[in-house]
């Protein structure tokens, strides 16, 4: 059983951890080349957090956690269904991370964060929090896993 460490990581999938042109040595999640994804990555963010999937891709999740060696601590949440509240991905996405983020400093990735949804969970967390949209060719990139630390460091400080 891992240790629960302080922060909470919560990671899209695709455009994320999954990426077409991603920036770090990859391995191959199946027989499509698109599809790969870094143990480095991994890793290095089980090493700074409590790590969580959050995705469109929820059926994926559960086999990528059963399958992927560096991903079996790794917790799924669930997006809550459609409502008038959340008709989209991102909207289910916002409503799950606003509920989550109760209980330790949050860290969100997800290529599909917009600057509204980035006013959404400000006003509405009150823990430390950090967004991170990458580019979801790139997916997550070493100075997005240095900007992490930096927060982890000190997330009441920290002015992201």
């Amino acid at each position: 059983m891992a240790v629960e460490l302080e922060l909470d990581i919560v990671l899209d999938i695709d455009g994320v951890l999954i990426a077409a042109k991603p920036s770090f040595k990859t391995k191959p999640l199946n027989e499509y080349e698109y599809e790969s994804y870094s143990p480095d990555v991994v890793r290095r963010l089980c090493a700074i957090g409590n790590i969580f999937l959050l995705s469109s891709w929820e059926m994926e999740a559960s086999s990528l956690t059963r399958d992927i060696e560096e991903l079996r601590e790794v917790r799924i949440l669930t997006m809550p269904p459609r409502s008038n509240k959340a008709k989209t991905h991102i909207g289910r996405k916002t409503l799950e991370i606003i509920r989550f983020g109760e209980r330790n400093p949050l860290v969100w990735v997800d290529d599909e964060i917009t600057e509204d949804v980035r006013k959404k969970v400000k006003s509405e967390l009150i823990i430390p929090h950090l967004l991170i949209a990458p580019d979801s060719l790139m997916g997550l990139t070493p100075g997005h896993l240095d900007e992490i630390e930096r927060f982890a460091s000190n997330p009441q400080a920290y002015q992201g």
